[in-house]
C-alpha cells in the first residue's frame, strides 16, 4: 500500500511539473553572481521548488534531527553508565547477603 501511494505521489508530481513546464514556456534570465542563465519559466519554477524543499529538509535535519540524535546518544550513554553502576551495586549486595548467611 505504501509503495502504491509513493508511485501515485511521484506520478502526480511529474504531471504537475509537466503542466507547469508546458504552461510557462517563455524564457527568463536568471542572473547569478558568477553566471547568467536563460531558462524556460516552468523549469525555473520547478528548480526553485525543488531547491526550496531540499533546503528545508536540510534545515530540518540540522536544527531538529541532529540535536535530538546527539541527545539520544548522551542519554543512552547515561543509561549504560547507570546500568553498570546498578550491576556493581547488585553484585555487592549479593555478596553481602551471601556472607551474612
Amino acid at each position: 500500500m505504501y509503495r502504491l501511494s509513493l508511485y501515485t505521489l511521484a506520478l502526480l508530481a511529474l504531471v504537475i511539473g509537466l503542466l507547469i513546464g508546458a504552461l510557462n514556456a517563455s524564457s527568463v534570465n536568471i542572473d547569478l553572481f558568477w553566471q547568467q542563465l536563460e531558462l524556460p519559466l516552468g523549469a525555473a519554477l520547478v528548480i526553485a521548488f525543488v531547491l526550496g524543499i531540499l533546503l528545508g529538509l536540510f534545515a530540518l535535519y540540522v536544527f531538529r534531527v541532529l540535536p535530538q540524535a546527539m541527545q539520544l546518544r548522551r542519554l543512552q550513554k547515561t543509561v549504560r553508565t547507570l546500568k553498570a553502576t546498578a550491576d556493581n551495586d547488585n553484585s555487592s549486595l549479593a555478596r553481602l547477603s551471601v556472607s551474612e548467611d
